[in-house]
C-alpha cells in the first residue's frame, strides 16, 4: 500500500475549484512587481521599518515583514511611484497577520481612504 501525500497548496487549488463562486475580497487586488518596496511609520511612536509590497488594491496592501502586528495597529503606509517621482502615504490599520512558511509575516492592510483610479495606476 502506497502512502500518498498531497501538498497542502494542491489541497487549496483543488478546493478552490469547487468554491469559485464565493468572492472573499471586496475589490479587485494587483499583484507588485518582485522588490517593491515600501515603508510603514507608527503614528505613536514615529518608527519607521521597510517592507516588502506582494498586493495592491484601492482598498488595501498585502506587506511581508520579519514581524507580526497586532490587528487594529493604525500605520502609515508610504509608497514611491512606478516612475519613482511621487510618494503616496495612506494611513492604514493592520486588519491581519498570517505567518509563511520561510517564518515572515503576511500582513494586511486597510486603507482608511482607498486609492483612487489614478493613485493606483501610478504605483503599478
Amino acid at each position: 500500500m502506497t502512502d500518498s501525500k498531497v501538498a497542502v497548496e494542491a489541497e487549496f487549488t483543488l478546493l478552490r475549484k469547487q468554491i469559485m463562486g464565493i468572492k472573499r475580497r471586496k475589490v479587485e487586488r494587483f499583484r507588485c512587481p518582485i522588490a517593491s518596496l515600501g515603508k510603514l511609520q507608527f503614528p505613536d511612536s514615529g518608527n519607521r521599518i521597510d517592507v516588502w509590497v506582494k498586493n495592491l488594491s484601492k482598498g488595501g496592501i498585502g506587506i511581508n515583514l520579519d514581524q507580526s502586528l497586532e490587528f487594529g495597529t493604525e500605520i502609515i503606509v508610504s509608497l514611491k511611484s512606478s516612475d519613482q517621482k511621487t510618494c503616496f502615504q495612506k494611513k492604514s490599520r493592520v486588519v491581519h497577520a498570517t505567518q509563511e512558511v520561510d517564518g515572515t509575516w503576511r500582513v494586511g492592510c486597510e486603507f482608511y481612504t482607498e486609492l483612487s483610479d489614478e493613485e493606483l495606476d501610478a504605483l503599478l
